[in-house]
């Protein structure tokens, strides 16, 4: 009866360690979830950022070739 008392015990004790073990290892993934979900994010932003800067060089090329055409039309009469 001890011993098998003993084994319940061994084994309450294994379950409990494992538990804490998977506990754990579920924090470290929901922790690494949150900083890839950061990133994620940065990288969309950063995105964003470059493609509202490409629309305003586009912008500024564009008067620059309407203002060039301009000035050559002008030198010409």
């Amino acid at each position: 009866a001890a011993s098998q008392e003993a084994l319940e015990q061994m084994k309450a004790a294994n379950e409990a360690s494992q538990r804490a073990q998977l506990e754990q290892r579920i924090r470290d993934l929901e922790g690494e979830l949150g900083r890839l979900r950061s990133v994620q994010q940065d990288s969309l932003v950063q995105r964003d950022s470059s493609r509202t800067e490409l629309e305003r060089y586009k912008q500024l090329y564009s008067e620059e070739l309407r203002l060039r055409k301009s000035l050559a039309t002008k030198l010409e009469r």
